[in-house]
């Protein structure tokens, strides 16, 4: 069981649901955690549009025509036969990488091919991360929000704890790798990734700012 640095065993947490819900957990001693792909927020575990062009593999293929490609083709009378020299190893050293590429995910390095893109890789991990999520509280203050959207009625329930006691009931599996993480807000169209948050976890820790109020721990 890991916690992020930005947290600590005494950081307050909040989680509300119906009176059923609430019920159910205590009957079967146990907490829901939902798998990402059935989210209503189609964002969940997707990349922002700057993410997606280093992922993509487009930043690394520009780089590679503008350093290598075009002083090749356009520099020979420009360029000394050491630079032309070192753009072509720096070229052959691309394409062999561009053979040998994999996406590195926290179940290891997958390997891309024209069957299975990195886009494949990344849809396939929303099925690979079950998430409970928790509303983080500097005290005991409640709230309204929070209440309406997942109270849903008056026979509804807010569990209030810290990430300790959370994490001390639950009994720990060695076959499970369990991370409690601060959810980051962002505009995907133009923020990127928190270079905090480890890249291969990043795309399901990273919601929309429209979901700023949920202020979630997951």
């Amino acid at each position: 069981m890991n916690i992020s640095n930005e947290l600590d065993r005494n950081t307050k947490i909040q989680r509300y649901m119906d009176f059923s819900k609430f019920l159910h957990i205590l009957e079967s001693k146990q907490i829901f955690m939902c798998r990402i792909d059935k989210f209503e927020d189609k964002l969940e575990g997707g990349l922002t549009t700057i993410n997606n062009f280093f992922y993509s593999g487009a930043a690394e293929a520009l780089s590679n025509l503008v350093n290598n490609s075009l002083p090749l083709n356009l520099g020979k009378n420009n360029n000394s036969p050491e630079i032309l020299e070192e753009a072509q190893q720096r070229k052959q050293e691309y394409e062999k990488r561009c053979k040998n590429k994999s996406f590195t995910t926290v179940f290891g390095d997958v390997k891309l091919s024209r069957e299975v893109t990195y886009k494949d890789v990344i849809k396939a991990q929303k099925k690979w991360f079950d998430v409970s999520c928790w509303h983080f509280t500097t005290d005991n203050t409640e709230s309204i929000a929070m209440w309406k959207i997942y109270g849903n009625d008056i026979n509804s329930v807010c569990i209030t704890t810290t990430i300790g006691e959370l994490l001390d009931s639950i009994e720990e599996d060695k076959n499970i790798n369990l991370l409690v993480q601060k959810v980051e807000y962002i505009d995907h169209r133009a923020d990127y990734y928190s270079l905090e948050v480890d890249s291969k976890i990043a795309p399901f820790v990273h919601k929309h700012k429209a979901y700023k109020f949920e202020n979630e721990i997951r």
